[in-house]
């Protein structure tokens, strides 16, 4: 069976011969086309959605609203059908644009939860006091705008990565055997659990603080914001493979609302901008610092504090540590004992901590070490100056308290290397180098903090100097304008880290960015008629 890809026609063949074996035919082979149809390629989806807006002004009072409606249903092939349902509502007010008030709610629903939690409910509310405004304030001439805004939230996430995690699964096909192990095996199959559900699957939710003022001095000569904000995440999923279940449970527990993060920062930016007859200056500058603790992570009791996650950041880089160098055989005689590759010991390999003091290196002595692989400060800072035609821009951007582990999984842990990573101990330079000697032990025991650096660094993003002729100049040649420039982007780097490979990151790994950056001028005209 074939179906034309121009009419849609279907049209099924089969050719007769000898074989087919009908009565009616004497020897006809009957030999059937196979067919495929690729369900995975078939998608449908149904949206529907109806909205209602209403706004009104009555002298110095301003209203609005807003509700609305929408639900979703789409599968893929032939999966079972995904929904999702929404009723929203928005109403704002404000008083002479001096008083402002906003309230928020989300009634929202999701297939991926059971019955009874597939539904709930998410308000927010926000205010906002324009204090310029205030008569109060008029006579600081010196103040242009001034505003003091704060916000209360809850919101819902159903993100969680799986359906149907609120049922148990089923599979069938498993034997049992007879006598010993593998030996005989039973003519029955059976159904067995997969996976145990959890009927009390719910949304991830995270309560959302915020507060922050907007202001404007000197005519406009500095204006910017501040905010102080502060997260609450709750009903965080745990897969069961990360839950506190003993061993003898006897299968794989089921998934769980049962972590909890908090989230704090700050963040403000600086406008300045100066006109001094043909002159003018401007300057943007902002930073934002941001940290998070896990609070609850469904630990097991007797684990020791350095290694469950509670109280450190997510995706806290943890490493064994080191104390500088074995520089004899009495070092190396004398030295902890390693799980790994312990008779490859040699002067020259890092003397590992043994971190926990029970007389092995192992796995329980990796330890949290410097921050995440997640920056928890970032800036920025872009400065100009336009003068009679003539403009030059520059942007910095950084980041501070982060490590990043700096290697090539193409030669990962062998002698190729990428990059001068410095001096290697030798019998005659002793410990005052930077690594350990050449091909040193390669077991994971063996490394210490080699590969972690201090991922802070600033960079000159983007340059550029132009010139624009004037519109006398150019309406000669018959041009609207006409701009000279050259612009360059990643032109230098300020870190410690062995090379330039910041931007590349495809994720928040530590390990992420392993190509290097490339830097690029450009030169050009930009004309326009």
């Amino acid at each position: 069976m074939r179906i034309s890809p121009e009419t849609g026609e279907v049209i099924f063949e089969q050719p007769i011969n000898s074989g087919t074996q009908f009565d009616f035919v004497d020897q006809v082979l009957w030999t059937t086309k196979s067919g495929k149809v690729d369900t995975g390629r078939t998608y449908r989806k149904q949206y529907y959605s109806a909205k209602l807006n209403y706004a009104h002004s009555f002298g110095v009072h301003n209203v609005t609203a807003l509700g609305l409606f929408s639900r979703e249903k789409n599968a893929r092939g032939n999966e079972f059908a995904r929904y999702r349902e929404d009723w929203v509502f928005r109403l704002t007010y404000d008083y002479n644009k001096k008083y402002m008030f906003e309230a928020n709610g989300a009634y929202n629903g999701s297939e991926k939860f059971g019955p009874g939690y597939r539904f709930d409910f998410f308000p927010s509310l926000s205010a906002g006091w324009m204090l310029s405004e205030e008569s109060f304030m008029k006579t600081m001439s010196f103040i242009d705008m001034f505003k003091i805004r704060g916000s209360w939230g809850r919101i819902g996430d159903d993100a969680i990565g799986g359906r149907f995690l609120y049922a148990d699964q089923w599979v069938y096909g498993n034997h049992a055997f007879l006598g010993s192990y593998s030996n005989t095996e039973s003519i029955y199959t059976y159904f067995t659990n997969s996976r145990v559900g959890n009927p009390n699957i719910s949304w991830e939710t995270v309560e959302k603080r915020n507060i922050g003022v907007d202001y404007a001095f000197l005519g406009g000569l500095i204006a910017g914001s501040f905010d102080y904000f502060n997260d609450y995440r709750s009903n965080i999923l745990l897969s069961g493979g990360n839950r506190a279940i003993p061993s003898f449970f006897g299968g794989k527990p089921s998934d769980g609302n049962f972590g909890e993060v908090k989230a704090s920062g700050y963040e403000f930016e600086v406008r300045l901008s100066k006109q001094i007859r043909e002159l003018r200056l401007w300057a943007n500058v902002n930073m934002t610092h941001a940290t998070n603790k896990v609070e609850f992570a469904d630990d097991t009791e007797f684990t020791p504090e350095y290694q469950k996650s509670e109280g450190y950041t997510i995706n806290q880089v943890r490493s064994y540590i080191d104390s500088g160098f074995l520089s004899s055989w009495d070092d190396v005689l004398g030295s902890t004992v390693r799980q790994e590759e312990n008779a490859r010991k040699l002067a020259g390999d890092y003397n590992i901590i043994d971190f926990n003091g029970d007389g092995l290196i192992d796995q329980d002595d990796r330890a949290p070490y410097g921050f995440s692989g997640i920056p928890q400060n970032t800036y920025s800072a872009t400065l100009g100056v336009d003068w009679k035609g003539l403009n030059f821009s520059m942007q910095f951007y950084g980041v501070s308290n982060v490590t990043r582990e700096v290697n090539f999984p193409t030669f990962y842990e062998t002698k190729d290397i990428a990059y001068d990573e410095g001096t290697y101990w030798t019998v005659d330079e002793g410990g005052d180098v930077p690594l350990p000697r050449w091909i040193a032990n390669k077991a994971s025991d063996a490394r210490g903090t080699r590969y972690w650096y201090d991922g802070s660094y600033v960079r000159l993003k983007t340059a550029e100097l132009g010139y624009t002729f004037k519109k006398g100049w150019t309406k000669l040649v018959g041009m609207n304008s006409c701009k000279l420039y050259v612009s360059g982007n990643n032109l230098f780097l300020w870190t410690d880290m062995p090379d330039d490979r910041e931007s590349n990151t495809s994720g928040q790994n530590s390990r992420n960015g392993a190509y290097p950056t490339m830097s690029r001028v450009t030169f050009g005209v930009d004309i326009t008629f």
